[in-house]
């Protein structure tokens, strides 16, 4: 596609691009919106639909965007997104999580550690976004601030031997025993129990996850306020569910909860954070990744913002 530059009205459509377009100091650029609600101050720009897949075409194209942000959801609406690209607006496709990743669990220390994470991924795309959009200078600290991170989860995990690596079950929300076949486990210390899985995001039987027994489970929530009370309400639902009450990880309270914006965009440094603590709690005693999330609002959003992205904050 062709981008006229520079460009001076966004439509992003993407809560995640959207996130990230705020951090580089673009949020000014921001015309159209759809779900975000990150920063707070992003609530300010109209909204054109729910989510990608669904957007008002028509409030969208007389808001005059020079460029549209979306993932992969607008191609699934042929019908819209034929419209949009009638309309002579050039949409570029970028989706903030990773693409389905290989199966680590064979590779060794040093090709674990090349292997991008979710913070890399990020990193990747504010730097093609820079290249549209500007804000070079914004772009990079928010890339060296995040590879800071990175490197330190990265450089331990590294130092661990592999008999140290603990089992790990991760469950999508809303559909229960739903997990992932992701290298994120690995690179925080862990292994996961769906290893073996011949796709990507398959739903394991209970019994097969007691038989694996993980010493460790991490479910995503998707909470839009960031309540407290909904990490609560997610944890205890898992620690009470007969059919998995055998498993190490029950017995032992380490049941943990991950907002779903932690481990993509901006906040994918934090959800590793969060990741690597929980699953080995010795390697990281002094990372609070709470306190590190503040410390990425006041940098690159200038204010403090409430809410709750991992629950418990620490190890039990």
């Amino acid at each position: 596609m062709t981008i006229a530059l520079p460009v001076k009205r966004i439509a992003a459509l993407n809560d995640g691009v959207a996130e990230i377009l705020c951090a580089m100091g673009a949020q000014d650029l921001i015309v159209a919106r759809c779900g975000a609600t990150m920063p707070p101050s992003i609530l300010n720009v109209p909204s054109v639909g729910e989510n990608d897949y669904s957007p008002n075409v028509e409030a969208l194209i007389a808001l005059k965007p020079d460029i549209i942000f979306a993932d992969s959801m607008l191609p699934y609406n042929p019908t819209s997104y034929q419209q949009l690209k009638d309309a002579g607006i050039p949409v570029y496709i970028i989706d903030t999580t990773a693409p389905e990743p290989v199966n680590p669990s064979n590779m060794t220390k040093d090709q674990l550690y090349a292997s991008p994470t979710a913070v890399d991924f990020t990193c990747d795309i504010i730097q093609k976004l820079a290249a549209i959009v500007g804000h070079q200078d914004q772009a990079t600290a928010y890339i060296n601030w995040a590879q800071y991170y990175n490197k330190l989860v990265k450089d331990r995990i590294y130092s661990l031997p592999r008999d140290q690596f603990v089992k790990v079950f991760i469950e999508w929300y809303d559909y229960p025993y739903q997990t992932f076949v992701t290298q994120s486990v690995y690179q925080a210390g862990g292994i996961n129990i769906a290893e073996n899985q011949t796709v990507y995001s398959p739903v394991l039987n209970p019994e097969f996850i007691v038989q694996q027994n993980p010493s460790v489970i991490i479910e995503y929530i998707l909470s839009p306020t960031h309540n407290i009370n909904d990490f609560i309400a997610a944890r205890n639902a898992i620690l009470n569910r007969p059919a998995t009450q055998n498993t190490t990880a029950v017995q032992t309270g380490r049941v943990y909860c991950i907002d779903w914006n932690a481990r993509s965009g901006v906040r994918a440094v934090i959800g590793y954070l969060y990741w690597a603590k929980w699953i080995q709690p010795s390697l990281f005693p002094d990372i609070d990744p709470a306190t590190i999330n503040q410390e990425l609002n006041q940098k690159f959003f200038g204010t403090s913002i409430a809410g709750t992205f991992g629950y418990p904050e620490g190890p039990v």
